[in-house]
């Protein structure tokens, strides 16, 4: 077909959101092999930059937020 072409999808750094500017995306960006090899090792380059990940293994971040205030307040009973 003329004048179609596929484009290469754009570079994501490591532990960016796939897909991106997705508030609840559980993947991440592993560009390379090695990546993919250190996050199965447990490489603490590729933990630091995690930004989310499935919840199993990873906290939400939305919940990393209001974590804090729930543990700066005492808790109530219930009615």
């Amino acid at each position: 077909m003329p004048g179609f072409r596929v484009q290469p999808p754009p570079d994501s750094p490591v532990g960016a959101l796939v897909p991106a500017l997705t508030p609840h995306a559980v993947s991440v960006s592993l560009p390379t092999w090695q990546d993919n090899v250190d996050y199965e090792e447990g490489a603490q380059r590729i933990k630091d930059a995690m930004t989310s990940g499935y919840p199993r293994f990873f906290i939400h971040h939305r919940i990393q937020r209001v974590r804090p205030l729930s543990l700066s307040s005492p808790p109530r009973p219930l009615p």
